[in-house]
């Protein structure tokens, strides 16, 4: 070996030696932003502050009253910013809520449902941790033998790979398009707003229940949480930066209300919005349609009431039986397959004079 190319290797070896592990390197996903939360969260104050004053032009955000509305089978919340009676800006984010089984399918769990109620945000948090709910258990191989010069499996045993309460690294989920892809979860883009919700019928209140990011963005439009209302990242960290822009972190200075509600039939300009009864609570669809017009629903031809919300119903069963059958087997949710949950139906296909 020549003096020179003993050099080169010995400071490759110098080199590899001095890099960082690929378990110490920083993981990057193109999930997240590639910049510095910090910094960006500070540049993007100004540009915040003026898209919560909206029309408002003359008004500071702390001068405003904020507002967060989740109408829970509808998966979309909606922040309101307000100066008295004017509305200066709103902004409309679709959400997951919890779930209503305790694993979509058999035993019921409402502890896991998002709480209807009223209440307050309490913090914003930069970055929390998501731990394992239960305990992981996955079949993997214990035994091959050779078959045909190749190893095949023989022997298969569930093992423990995730215990109660163990912060998650990592998650298995899709790209948009439907393809798995595992994700490293980088906490510190995983931002959350505390809420603090006086269910309906209890006297105390409830923290437990957050809105944050989500790194499974095929379950928005789903109920699929353990309580939690779930964002996806980007859009987290928009609605982050709206709520009390000039606060980094921290307790909530500024009050901004919250209500969460459970509508499964709303109005919509000249249409109804009927939503899938996801928490099975019953509802009468047909006295519902008919309460949202008051005395003129009176009017509303009983027949074709009967044949939209039968029509509805139908859709919604098998809809929401096939996205609780990919929740709990992790496979891929389409938007198209979330569209079934909800059932549009113009006003004038109601019968009577209701304008």
């Amino acid at each position: 070996m020549n003096f020179k190319r003993g050099v080169a290797l010995t400071s490759l070896l110098v080199s590899l030696l001095a890099a960082p592990s690929s378990a110490d390197r920083p993981k990057h996903h193109p999930l997240y932003p590639q910049r510095d939360p910090v910094i960006a969260y500070d540049e993007q104050v100004t540009e915040n502050s003026q898209a919560v004053a909206g029309r408002c032009k003359d008004v500071l955000p702390g001068q405003l009253e904020q507002s967060i509305h989740l109408n829970i089978p509808n998966f979309t919340l909606h922040l309101e910013n307000r100066r008295g009676d004017e509305l200066c800006s709103s902004y409309s984010f679709p959400v997951r809520v919890g779930r209503h089984w305790e694993k979509h399918f058999g035993k019921v769990k409402r502890a896991m449902e998002t709480p209807v109620g009223e209440g307050v945000l309490v913090d914003k948090k930069w970055s929390g941790v998501f731990r394992y709910f239960d305990n992981v258990w996955k079949m993997k191989c214990v035994e091959y033998e050779k078959q045909k010069g190749k190893s095949v499996c023989v022997s298969r045993r569930k093992v423990l790979v995730h215990r109660k309460d163990e912060i998650i690294r990592e998650t298995s989920t899709f790209t948009d398009s439907g393809q798995p892809m595992t994700v490293p979860i980088e906490y510190k883009w995983m931002h959350s707003l505390g809420m603090k919700i006086y269910p309906e019928g209890k006297s105390d209140y409830t923290t437990r229940c957050v809105i944050h990011a989500t790194t499974d963005s095929h379950t928005v439009g789903n109920a699929a949480s353990h309580c939690c209302v779930g964002l996806r990242i980007d859009d987290m960290l928009k609605l982050y930066g709206l709520v009390s822009p000039e606060q980094q972190r921290g307790e909530i200075s500024q009050q901004v209300s919250l209500r969460i509600e459970y509508k499964v039939v709303e109005r919509d300009g000249d249409a109804l919005l009927l939503h899938a009864d996801i928490y099975d609570r019953k509802e009468d669809y047909g006295a519902l349609i008919r309460s949202e017009f008051g005395a003129v629903g009176e009017d509303l031809d009983p027949a074709r009431v009967d044949a939209v919300v039968n029509a509805a119903k139908l859709q919604f069963d098998a809809a929401y039986k096939n996205v609780r059958r990919k929740l709990l087997q992790d496979r891929f949710i389409t938007r198209e397959e979330v569209a079934q949950l909800h059932y549009r139906v113009p006003i004038v296909e109601l019968g009577g004079d209701l304008f």
